[in-house]
């Protein structure tokens, strides 16, 4: 949280959004600057949420904390791999099969 406090609202998101630009060779969308956006407000929530109501609660695998950790720890994969089989399949001299032969 603290990293995209200072990445977006410090660093400034057009900065990195040109950086970006710079090493992708295009400029992102308005979906991944509002997520960068959001994403710091979303987990700044979750933790005070969790800061709050976890004394409250009773620990337990099957809590509402434990389902929302994993829920956000997965979608944050989720986009990952989405986004690097997305590159591979964008590369015009490798397909993916030379990719996972090198």
């Amino acid at each position: 949280m603290l990293e995209l406090i200072g990445f977006i609202w410090v660093y400034g998101l057009e900065s990195l959004s040109n950086d970006f630009e710079f090493v992708l060779g295009y400029n992102l969308n308005f979906l991944w600057k509002s997520i960068w956006f959001i994403a710091p407000i979303v987990l700044g929530a979750l933790e005070v949420c969790s800061m709050v109501l976890m004394p409250l609660t009773v620990s337990s695998d099957s809590s509402w904390e434990s389902t929302a950790g994993w829920s956000v720890y997965l979608a944050a994969w989720l986009i990952i791999l989405l986004v690097a089989f997305w590159q591979i399949l964008a590369q015009v001299d490798f397909d993916l099969i030379q990719v996972s032969c090198e």
